[in-house]
């Protein structure tokens, strides 16, 4: 076997089969290859990675795990993103102004100037926020599935709706989970090795194991392949479960990094429309420090919270207050700069 090549790089060889195979698109940046629905889209020096990609069975691209043939699979990176615009201005208003202004997601311009975003920061796509079947989210993702059909970005859902005033029933998650599916077919939603990628948070006085044994039980019932990501109720640490979920993930508003043992998350900052001071104040060195400390965790799946959520105030989105010379802003820069 080859010797691994450097961080982000592709080996001559398997640079060489990715375009006998055919997989059409590269990403930006180098590390994840060549765009892909499945493992026989790519040679047998590749295989389909994390996204559906093909990558180098020889090309050591990051951290994760280990692949068919040997090779490490890159580490996911994921913004969640938030797609109720423009209505959300009005009722969670900024404490930031967005460089582009009072935007609508379900505007193709604007989701491309996301995209383009998304890519600059090398990041691997992004985690929608769903609420479920019959939703305004469901039909804005609908949306930006459709507007992105062209690029390399890939998509997952975090459903909210456990963490709304209105929970929902053992018949609205079945009836969701399926929803889920369906949108999943869609080739730009991750897949994973146990199947879509589904990312639920949960309110702080939940029960983690009996939610993850709830989910995964709904699931089957309802034959749907899940891969389950669950928020840890506490923001602590993941509990001890007889049946626990895929993975773990936790976010504390006050802190710029939090991690599991398979997700670390990024936020540069947190202050919220109904509160009157930052509980994260903003500091572009933290975030550096974080963004590094983020990337040398190791985990299967990077999160930054988020992309656009202005409401709470942790976009890495540019505003007026960060704008930077690239037009990206100054947290979209310091990713630009260290991921790859």
């Amino acid at each position: 076997m080859a010797p691994p090549q450097p961080k982000g790089q592709v080996s001559f060889v398997a640079l060489l089969a990715l375009l006998l195979a055919g997989c059409p698109r590269p990403f930006t940046d180098g590390a994840l290859g060549y765009a892909c629905q499945r493992d026989e889209d790519c040679d047998a020096l590749t295989r389909c990675g994390p996204g559906k990609v093909c990558v180098g069975r020889d090309a050591g691209a990051g951290g994760g795990g280990g692949g068919a043939g040997g090779g490490a699979a890159p580490p996911l990176r994921l913004a969640t993103y938030v797609t109720s615009y423009p209505f959300t201005w009005t009722a969670r208003p900024s404490k930031y102004t967005p460089s582009a202004g009072n935007y609508a997601t379900r505007d193709a311009a604007v989701v491309a100037r996301h995209l383009q975003a998304v890519e600059y920061a090398h990041l691997s796509g992004l985690v929608l926020e769903w609420y479920g079947q019959g939703t305004d989210s469901d039909s804005a993702a609908t949306s930006v599935f459709e507007d992105s059909a062209a690029k390399p970005v890939r998509f997952a859902f975090e459903y909210l709706q456990e963490s709304s005033s209105s929970p929902p029933n053992d018949d609205q998650v079945r009836t969701d989970l399926k929803r889920m599916a369906v949108q999943a077919q869609r080739p730009a939603y991750l897949a994973l090795d146990a199947g879509p990628l589904f990312l639920v948070s949960l309110p702080t006085a939940a029960n983690g194991c009996a939610m993850s044994a709830r989910y995964q039980a709904i699931a089957q019932d309802a034959g749907v392949a899940m891969t389950l990501y669950l928020e840890v109720p506490s923001g602590g640490a993941p509990p001890s479960c007889p049946r626990p979920p895929d993975a773990w993930y936790t976010t504390a508003k006050s802190q710029g990094l939090t991690a599991t043992a398979q997700v670390a998350t990024l936020q540069p900052g947190f202050f919220a429309s109904s509160e009157s001071s930052p509980r994260l104040a903003r500091d572009p060195v933290r975030f550096r420090a974080d963004v590094q400390a983020w990337l040398d965790a190791g985990t299967a799946l990077q999160l930054v919270r988020s992309f656009n959520d202005w409401g709470t105030g942790n976009p890495v989105e540019s505003a007026v207050e960060w704008a930077s010379d690239s037009g990206f802003g100054t947290y979209l820069d310091v990713l630009h700069e260290l991921v790859r």
